[in-house]
């Protein structure tokens, strides 16, 4: 009953990114840290998008610091039979979405950089003016309490309007999507488990993804409970007991 209680509190605070289906054209751009799988989650949602849903798809990365960055993408992009453009400049950015005009869904790839490293979000704020870019936080599942902060405090000022959670399949505590979710307020919009494209990728389910979150921590943690943000989901379900069992 206990169980039950948290998961249905949990699940209440997991939200779905609304899709628009009807928008003429989508521009989404993946920011976040380097390491957090952002590249090949890219051509999850290209190859899903491109050869399963029969969408226009067009792929830009502005990642041009990174050693075979470029080559790993463009190695996608003629896998799924779609055209990607590198830039590195506002110009270059403006002139690859304008020989985009044509597709339903442009995909923009970006360079992972270290938390404290601020510059990088005011070449994407300029790269990024003028165009209707919608941006997606990619979050690995097992990231700690106090890295999710720094994370989002980087890219905060990017305006983020979901969350991607990558690498599920590597985490053995879910915890890190919860402190996420409280610390960002955003809806999560997909869940990748594992390196497979396109197969490792979802779209989210609360309530079978708070089922796998409170098993997690109840496996691995017990009664310690690691996550501060799950403890106190627990104490609110814990009154919520109280209250049917007066009423009963």
């Amino acid at each position: 009953m206990q169980r039950q209680a948290i998961i249905e509190t949990i699940a209440d605070r997991i939200t779905r990114e609304s899709y628009n289906v009807s928008a003429k054209q989508k521009i989404m751009a993946v920011v976040g840290p380097t390491g957090v799988g952002k590249t090949t989650t890219i051509a999850k949602i290209a190859a899903n998008e491109s050869l399963i849903k029969r969408k226009k798809v067009g792929l830009i990365t502005t990642d041009t610091f990174r050693v075979g960055a470029i080559s790993q993408l463009k190695q996608y992009a003629e896998l799924i039979g779609i055209p990607m453009q590198a830039v590195d400049t506002p110009e270059g950015f403006s002139a690859a979405i304008r020989l985009f005009k044509d597709k339903d869904l442009i995909i923009v790839d970006t360079a992972g950089r270290n938390p404290s490293d601020y510059e990088q979000n005011n070449v994407l704020k300029k790269m990024f003016l003028g165009s209707d870019v919608k941006v997606y936080l990619a979050i690995e599942a097992a990231t700690r309490k106090h890295e999710i902060k720094q994370i989002v405090k980087r890219y905060g000022e990017l305006k983020p309007r979901a969350l991607i959670m990558t690498k599920m399949d590597e985490a053995a505590v879910f915890g890190g999507i919860i402190n996420a979710i409280y610390a960002t307020k955003s809806p999560i919009a997909y869940i990748t488990t594992g390196q497979r494209v396109p197969e490792d990728i979802s779209r989210v389910r609360s309530m079978p993804l708070a089922e796998q979150i409170v098993d997690s921590v109840l496996i691995n943690d017990g009664p310690k409970f690691a996550s501060d943000s799950v403890t106190n989901l627990i104490k609110s379900s814990e009154k919520n007991i109280e209250e049917i069992q007066k009423w009963n």
